[in-house]
């Protein structure tokens, strides 16, 4: 198993999770795989150095049905103006 890292170390925390839908029961031993979208990228009107970005997470068992989707809002670090 691996653990998805998708902002590296820029990642400043999640203000929460929205739509959460349990599809499907999750099964000791099955295989699931997420696939995840980013939705949407919000720089912070009041702190320059930060933005949101919504990422949108599904995921699915051996046979290629939904078990579990979600949106995350994810607080992420944003780069230097002209870097």
């Amino acid at each position: 198993m691996q653990a998805a890292k998708p902002w590296g170390t820029n990642a400043m925390g999640s203000p929460g999770i929205e739509q959460l839908s349990w599809n499907r029961p999750v099964r000791p031993g099955d295989r699931i795989h997420v696939v995840i979208e980013i939705q949407a990228v919000q720089p912070s009107r009041s702190k320059p150095d930060r933005g949101v970005a919504s990422l949108q997470f599904e995921i699915f068992n051996q046979a290629d049905e939904l078990v579990m989707r979600y949106l995350l809002k994810e607080l992420i670090a944003r780069r230097p103006a002209g870097g």
